[in-house]
């Protein structure tokens, strides 16, 4: 295999777009159109705050030399990794985007869960070749030639209504492997930097879908399923579930004040007619506070992305809306920022920058504060 490398230093010429107010009533932009939404706030508990008023001038978009759907991205230092179905690759903080070129499987393009730096300073990433419930699952990784090494993982047919891929993240453990999801077999677990599978833990029977996964700040793995969130130690394999209150979390990130914050979704049901997305955190002791998003997005939409700022913020994405938003630490609204585009994973990396994934442009973009 080969690596494709281009260089780009293209600043986008976006208008800023005009900020909406966060009251509940205030006119915000229907899905797909070119005004921000409203920020979503905390919950009833937490006053709104005026946002702060940002644009999208110092907006860079980095296009990937070969063509795929950026979904996530991960920092290495100064340095972004995206996975984007057809290839795995970087873009350095001056423009030069390195790309992976995926292989290995016959069948096409491969679906994806979050990537992770591992020990081996090598990028892992989960997919699957073919429908969700019948493709190939695997495991790879880049290599430092410019090569891309997958591992078939062994998963069987999942029940009816599980449309998930099967292996839902990955990542680095403190005992030097990687740990992952797998959503149809109901385990979490371990593999070695040679590929190797050493041990997997049954998740219990009633909280399938096991999904994504991190090193928490106690250097054990938490990960969500749909019972809530779940810690399990690297020495003994013990797991210990945590229940958020209702919805299910899907995403989980760590802030910069040794917890986690997640993403969670609440399916619709009366009176709700769209289901119900918000943000929560978890301390290393299991205590838990959610902070449902105002109904500003009335379509339902899902939150795509969540990511620690660079200014202690929780920053989030959010399905066919064109900006960022952020939740602080105390669970009130953050800043906003108009970017026309529908981001999805985002990162904070050293340059004090937002990076995210642009998957219509096909390409990775920076946000500079």
């Amino acid at each position: 295999m080969y690596l494709v490398t281009q260089r780009f230093e293209r600043i986008s010429g976006l208008a800023a777009a005009a900020l909406c107010c966060l009251v509940a009533g205030c006119g915000g932009g229907a899905p797909g159109s070119s005004v921000t939404p409203p920020l979503p706030g905390a919950n009833t508990s937490a006053a709104l705050e005026e946002v702060p008023e940002r644009t999208a001038a110092g907006l860079q978009v980095f296009p990937l030399p070969i063509k795929g759907v950026p979904r996530w991205v991960i920092a290495d230092g100064s340095t972004v990794w995206y996975d984007a179905q057809t290839s795995v690759g970087s873009v350095t903080k001056k423009g030069v985007v390195t790309a992976y070129p995926r292989g290995g499987f016959a069948g096409g393009a491969s679906s994806y869960g979050n990537p992770a730096i591992g020990p081996d300073g090598n990028i892992w990433f989960v997919g699957q070749i073919g429908a969700s419930t019948l493709g190939t699952s695997f495991i790879g990784h880049t290599t430092s030639a410019g090569g891309v090494v997958q591992f078939p993982i062994s998963t069987p047919v999942p029940g009816p209504g599980y449309a998930d891929p099967c292996l839902g993240g990955i990542a680095a453990g403190s005992d030097g492997a990687l740990w992952f999801t797998n959503g149809c077999a109901g385990y979490i677990g371990r593999i070695t930097t040679s590929g190797t599978v050493t041990a997997t833990y049954t998740t219990p029977a009633t909280c399938g879908n096991v999904g994504a996964i991190v090193e928490g700040p106690d250097h054990n793995l938490w990960f969500t399923s749909a019972c809530g969130l779940g810690r399990i130690v690297p020495a003994t394999g013990a797991i210990t579930e945590f229940p958020i209150g209702g919805g299910i979390p899907y995403q989980i990130v760590v802030s910069a004040y040794h917890d986690l914050w997640f993403a969670y979704t609440i399916p619709p049901g009366a009176p709700n007619l769209y289901p119900t997305t918000g943000l929560g955190r978890i301390t290393i002791a299991g205590t838990v506070k959610t902070y449902p998003l105002l109904q500003s997005f009335v379509g339902g939409e899902s939150i795509q992305g969540i990511a620690a700022g660079p200014d202690d913020d929780i920053w989030f994405t959010v399905a066919t809306y064109d900006a960022l938003y952020a939740i602080t630490q105390s669970g009130g609204s953050g800043p906003q920022v108009t970017v026309n585009a529908s981001p999805s994973g985002l990162v904070s990396v050293s340059d004090k920058n937002i990076w995210f994934a642009d998957p219509e442009a096909s390409a990775i973009d920076s946000y500079t504060f």
